[in-house]
């Protein structure tokens, strides 16, 4: 199975794997927080802003995050201390954001000092000797981006922005 972004307003993460894996599935949280599906194989990684769900589901490791695109004067200062790419508007920002929140959920950590750092250009970074993909929507004005091992994540349930 290849990786899927599962997104609506007012569900639930175990309904939304439900309808997208055919069968019951419930939910457990690892000591440190994480998500995953009680027997069963596929990795899960869930994210929540105002009223939308986004719930990312894989055969591997995979972390995802959403956040609404909005202007703050805090988001520059944040991006020149801590990310090393160039970032010039408000969806640069969150564009960053987002792939390090999605990172640091993939990789089991969280928003670390270590993943806040890191330098990531593009849509895809080494890791480990592996390469991992990031890949990117823009749905009702929210940044979604996913974080796994396969370089295009299936957008279900929501109509990306042009």
């Amino acid at each position: 199975m290849a990786s899927a972004i599962l997104l609506a307003k007012g569900s639930h993460a175990e309904r939304m794997l439900e309808t997208y894996l055919g069968k019951r599935v419930r939910l457990g949280r690892r000591a440190w927080g994480a998500p995953y599906i009680e027997n069963d194989p596929h990795y899960v990684s869930i994210s929540h802003k105002d009223d939308y769900l986004a719930v990312a589901v894989s055969d591997s490791p995979v972390g995802v995050d959403i956040e609404k695109i909005e202007a703050k004067t805090s988001h520059m200062r944040i991006a020149r201390r801590y990310f090393g790419e160039k970032v010039e508007d408000e969806e640069g920002f969150f564009r960053g954001w987002t792939k390090r929140e999605a990172l640091g959920k993939r990789l089991g950590v969280g928003l670390t000092q270590e993943v806040m750092l890191r330098t990531i250009e593009g849509d895809t970074i080494e890791l480990d000797g592996d390469t991992v993909y990031f890949d990117e929507y823009v749905v009702d004005g929210y940044m979604i981006t996913v974080c796994g091992s396969d370089p295009h994540a299936e957008l279900i349930g929501g109509q990306q922005n042009e």
